[in-house]
């Protein structure tokens, strides 16, 4: 039989051997299998020092983003010809609203909460680690940015730390009076004048009838801002009366979104709005409107009132200026 090897070995060559008169039964078989088993294994060494490359650059990927604060979304592939390739996406996850945070021992002042005496005490407790300041009776608090339920100008919860102003200082005393010379002696009284002779009295005029009561009535469209403390209508805090109509509320700004809410019996009835927020925590996912907001008045009743609400703040302002109806605005229509 010739010599061979896996290099030089064909299946062909592998065949009766005529000067030994003997057949190699099965050997060319034998010698494939050998060859693909071969085969296999180098193919399972390359497949699993694939598979170790893509956790190595998984683990160093995940360790850089760790540290750097990344929140993106990373893709690791390998294509027909064996190379690596990493590909990284803006990620796309939906968070939970967190819970908010405790409430108890927060201080309120005037009607402001929640407030604390240091900057940092106040970004804690913020989501975006800001805040702003009120200063109150000559002191200046802190108090955090997108608070839930933070109130301006209103009603503090219960379990709120309330604050007493400090007393103003005492008035000075004025200065003592240089004590006034004694009046001089009255002089003697003159004799009466005559008694005029009687005339005869007018008669009386007729009662004149009371002057007609002026209702303030609001515009159909009016410009709406917030100054931080409240609400304004055309630049006012004033109480305004509506009738059983729609009204539209004109630049309402974004970061008081609103809705207005019962105050005395009367709900009005959403229309539209150009703009529509959502938000949880304390007021469970309700929609809040900015921008050009429309709201009806058909439901309510006389002298019924409706209040703003901001989505942040709540009631800001004890929730001025109110709406109150009034059937002489209804009349205008």
């Amino acid at each position: 039989m010739k010599d061979w090897s896996f290099k030089t070995l064909n299946v062909s060559e592998i065949k009766a051997d005529s000067e030994e008169k003997r057949s190699d039964r099965g050997g060319a078989r034998r010698l494939s299998e050998l060859r693909n088993a071969n085969n296999l294994k180098w193919i399972s060494i390359y497949i699993g020092l694939a598979a170790l490359i893509v956790s190595l650059v998984g683990i160093v990927i995940g360790i850089v983003f760790r540290l750097t604060g990344s929140e993106a979304a990373t893709t690791i592939t390998i294509s027909s010809n064996g190379t690596v390739v990493i590909t990284q996406a803006d990620a796309g996850f939906s968070f939970p609203p967190s819970a908010p945070p405790p409430m108890d021992g927060l201080i309120c002042v005037a009607g402001y909460w929640p407030l604390t005496l240091t900057l940092n005490a106040s970004n804690s407790l913020s989501p975006d680690n800001s805040s702003h300041t009120h200063v109150l009776h000559g002191v200046i608090y802190y108090m955090p940015n997108l608070w839930m339920g933070a109130v301006h100008n209103g009603t503090c919860p219960d379990n709120a730390l309330f604050l007493q102003p400090a007393p103003p200082p005492p008035s000075p005393m004025p200065p003592p009076l240089n004590p006034s010379p004694p009046p001089p002696n009255p002089p003697s009284p003159s004799p009466p004048p005559p008694s005029p002779s009687p005339s005869p009295s007018p008669s009386p005029l007729p009662p004149s009838p009371p002057p007609p009561v002026s209702v303030s009535c609001m515009s159909n469209t009016v410009a709406t801002s917030n100054n931080g403390a409240n609400y304004l209508i055309s630049g006012s805090s004033q109480d305004l009366y509506v009738g059983q109509t729609q009204y539209t509320f004109t630049g309402v700004p974004s970061n008081h979104p609103m809705k207005l809410e019962a105050h005395n019996g009367c709900t009005p009835t959403f229309v539209s709005a150009s703009n529509t927020v959502t938000t949880g925590g304390y007021y469970s996912y309700q929609y809040w409107y900015y921008g050009n907001v429309v709201y009806s008045f058909a439901s309510c009743s006389e002298s019924q009132s409706a209040q703003f609400r901001c989505a942040y703040h709540g009631v800001m302002g004890s929730g001025v200026p109110r709406l109150i109806l009034n059937s002489a605005c209804t009349a205008q229509l």
